[in-house]
């Protein structure tokens, strides 16, 4: 029965919205250092590593929980905005914008999670588990 929460998608899934919210993390730290003189912003890249671990599942299914479970993403320092005197690299709109996306992600994977959700209480009440 353990099967049913613990198949290769809900791995998947949980680990999205771990990322997410660690990526959340990181951008209010920048945010937080909007006015630290040489602060540099950071980023939290996760989706290509995520990606490449859900799609080797299919050629070997069993250590494919181990591989989604190793995703760690890469921090990295962002070099999109140019430093002001100070040093400090901050564009707090590209923060917030960044933040505002980052929400969307997590409400639409935290979704997909209900509906694996709701989709499981149809299987058990229909079958009387």
């Amino acid at each position: 029965m353990s099967w049913l929460l613990h198949d290769v998608a809900m791995a998947g899934l949980s680990k999205a919205l771990d990322l997410i919210a660690a990526r959340e993390r990181v951008l209010a730290d920048n945010i937080v250092n909007v006015d630290t003189p040489g602060f540099v912003p950071r980023e939290l890249d996760f989706t290509a590593e995520l990606r490449t671990a859900l799609h080797r599942e299919r050629a070997a299914p069993t250590a494919a929980r181990a591989r989604i479970d190793r995703v760690r993403g890469s921090l990295t320092r962002a070099t999109r905005a140019t430093p002001r005197r100070d040093g400090n690299a901050v564009c707090i709109e590209r923060e917030m914008s960044a933040l505002a996306q980052n929400s969307i992600h997590y409400a639409a994977v935290a979704r997909l999670v209900r509906s694996k959700f709701r989709l499981l209480g149809v299987v058990i009440s229909e079958r009387g588990i």
